[in-house]
């Protein structure tokens, strides 16, 4: 039927587009949010992504696993290293949706005392912050 036609053609047209810019799509089987996330703090503000099926790391180059701390580094300062913020939020302050291309940026780990000053009463011992000193960049824009 013609709604088929023109699906298979827009997939098609999708596939070649993402060959072109390297995009890489995935398909997901369920996400986990933590129990404890607080949209007003951020407090726990981690979620887990389940892919249909496992990515073969060595087929593609664009692709690198996450790499987080191990267990018992919960003590261990980050203060002033290199990190990698990624998400889905928000891109402005009073955006309703978030974005729908997975954004990453390259940042500094802040002091606690910066961020302390920064966050005020939302910052606790379960959270690091990182970016520029000079804003306007963050893992959203």
């Amino acid at each position: 039927d013609t709604q088929s036609e023109s699906q298979a053609i827009s997939e098609a047209e999708l596939q070649a587009l993402d060959e072109k810019d390297g995009t890489i799509r995935f398909q997901l089987e369920k996400y986990f949010i933590h129990p404890l996330y607080v949209r007003q703090t951020n407090d726990y503000d981690i979620a887990l992504i389940k892919l249909s099926s496992p990515i073969d790391f060595l087929k593609t180059k664009l692709l690198k696993p996450a790499c987080m701390p191990s267990l018992g580094t919960f003590n261990v300062t980050w203060e002033n290293t290199q990190a990698i913020v990624a998400g889905w939020g928000l891109n402005h302050a009073d955006a309703t949706n978030t974005m729908a291309t997975l954004q990453k940026l390259n940042v500094t780990v802040f002091t606690k005392a910066e961020c302390e000053a920064y966050f005020d009463e939302r910052f606790n011992a379960r959270m690091m912050c990182a970016g520029y000193k000079e804003g306007g960049k963050d893992s959203c824009k």
